[in-house]
């Protein structure tokens, strides 16, 4: 008996490390939003890390498919997506602290049918696609999902990773001062 369930245990660890291939919408929507913004921070953290301490109440998206107006569908990577369905994670931030180009700090937009990083966009309008390469390759850091109610964060590889460097908006002068 002890060694049927250390195979079950042993099972369910293995599986558990692939969160990329689980169908997000078929958890339920409370845990599915926990899991997409803990997907979302971990991807923005790790890539703006100074956009991170003016993240406000993350909001998750009903999902979208993935159009032409989104992408130049000139690449076949991005071609064997349109249609593809995903949600949007969006961090706001306050205005009236720190102003950038867009109104919010960061967005990842994260696959419906596999839990995957799309992209990211950061508040100044750069940021990363995972289109060629994955956010693992890019990182070297792969987002797994221990279980239904929680996201475990991998720990930081020795691997140099490129951040998007923060860029606030300068505010308008008024030339009536």
């Amino acid at each position: 008996m002890k060694y049927l369930l250390g195979v079950f245990v042993m099972i369910l660890g293995v599986g558990s490390s692939y969160a990329q291939s689980v169908n997000i919408d078929k958890i339920p929507t409370k845990d599915r939003h926990v899991i997409l913004i803990e997907i979302a921070q971990n991807v923005a953290e790790t890539l703006g890390p100074g956009y991170a301490s003016y993240f406000g109440k993350p909001i998750v998206s009903p999902p979208k498919k993935l159009c032409r107006d989104d992408y130049d569908d000139s690449s076949p990577e991005i071609r064997k997506n349109l249609g593809r369905a995903y949600y949007t994670v969006t961090f706001p931030y306050d205005s009236s602290i720190v102003k950038f180009e867009f109104d919010y700090a960061a967005e990842v937009r994260i696959w419906k049918d596999t839990g995957e990083p799309m992209d990211v966009t950061f508040g100044n309008g750069m940021g990363r696609n995972f289109f060629s390469s994955s956010f693992e390759e890019q990182t070297n850091r792969p987002l797994r999902i221990k279980d239904r109610n929680h996201v475990r964060r991998a720990p930081m590889s020795s691997k140099t990773i490129e951040v998007v460097p923060l860029q606030t908006r300068d505010e308008e002068q008024s030339i009536w001062n």
